[in-house]
């Protein structure tokens, strides 16, 4: 079996073990970029989550640097072998297992007596002090409910974005774009807008772009003057000063004209729509648009979120954005999304998607 197979098979941290059935393999094994990427995503992966990825109830017992003896980490094959490979095979409710309790129910002789309180001593030292339970790995837990599932990797994307991004983040992120925008939006209505980019857009580079720019990321003027790496904050476009992400995706004169034909061609294909607001294009908020239909709204999104990009290109430029470029993109697009919908055996939806714009 190659290492590319071993790696795709894993659920758990635990299931890293049996690949160093010796030092010479461990030190081996750590050079291959795909095992070493590996051990780097969980680390972060566990980071995000405010788990020690080496401290929890499903890391592993061999080769963890936080468990060992005379300083050195341990493995035991012929305890390995007898499935014992994480920490909470050790323990009873949050307590290191008697060993004639361990002994019955992993078939142990009784030779590994001496074996059993040397581990002891190594996980006392480094299990959390007494009455805190170690915690659970919500990754390993999602791996496990999920594994050979659709959604595997989206859901573990989501419980990963939802861990980081914080309710006080949430609340934070909300009073800067009310204010900006002179809005009031309920809790319901932010947490909408929130997942709007789950709803209405299918590619990568689109979802990126709205998470970065809901969350204020970009590097503006005006983030660089009050990070004292410019000495101004005028618009590298029209030269107005303090010149946020609203001002250079929306607010500024030079772009004007462009958002006057992307409105023409979206009221083109949506002719309900009313007039494009900042609110529409910057946060794709349904409410501004209350007789778009799920389908339009889904192409709505994806044409805001390629118009936005197209400025973005020209980041520190003095020019505009064109329309044929837009219109380039948005066929790009289609084909992109063709594909998707083909391989997921949904033609007729794609066409109610994209007709009204392909025709």
């Amino acid at each position: 079996m190659t290492m590319e197979r071993k790696i795709l098979s894993l659920d758990t941290d635990a299931d890293l073990t049996p690949l160093y059935t010796t030092r010479a393999q461990k030190e081996k094994d750590s050079m291959h970029p795909i095992i070493a990427t590996s051990q780097y995503a969980r680390k972060m992966a566990h980071k995000f989550v405010g788990v020690d990825s080496h401290m929890h109830s499903n890391a592993p017992i061999w080769h963890n640097p936080a468990i060992k003896i005379n300083n050195r980490v341990i493995y035991w094959p012929e305890w390995a072998r007898q499935e014992i490979q994480d920490i909470s095979n050790m323990l009873t409710d949050d307590k290191v297992t008697p060993f004639t309790d361990l002994q019955h129910q992993f078939q142990l002789p009784h030779t590994a007596h001496w074996k059993y309180i040397q581990l002891c001593h190594a996980l006392q030292k480094a299990l959390p002090v007494s009455g805190h339970a170690l915690p659970l790995s919500p990754i390993v837990k999602h791996l496990v409910k999920w594994k050979n599932c659709k959604g595997l990797i989206s859901g573990l994307h989501g419980l990963l974005i939802d861990k980081k991004f914080s309710v006080d983040t949430s609340i934070e992120l909300k009073r800067w774009w009310d204010l900006r925008l002179g809005s009031e939006y309920e809790e319901e209505e932010w947490d909408d807008i929130l997942d709007s980019y789950n709803q209405g857009l299918r590619e990568a580079r689109l979802k990126f772009s709205f998470h970065k720019l809901i969350h204020r990321w970009h590097w503006t003027p005006k983030r660089l003057m009050q990070a004292k790496l410019s000495v101004h904050s005028n618009c590298w476009r029209c030269g107005t000063e303090d010149s946020d992400i609203v001002h250079i995706l929306w607010e500024c004169p030079k772009l004007s004209s462009f958002w006057k034909d992307i409105e023409s061609q979206v009221q083109s294909v949506i002719p309900d729509m009313t007039k494009l607001s900042a609110k529409a294009v910057l946060l794709h908020d349904k409410s501004t648009m209350p007789k778009m239909s799920k389908t339009e709204f889904r192409w709505f999104s994806t044409a805001m979120g390629v118009a936005k990009l197209c400025i973005l290109r020209l980041w520190k430029s003095d020019k505009s954005p064109k329309t044929v470029t837009w219109l380039e993109e948005m066929f790009e697009m289609a084909k992109f999304e063709r594909l998707i919908y083909k391989l997921n055996d949904s033609l007729e939806q794609f066409h109610q998607v994209w007709n009204g714009f392909l025709r």
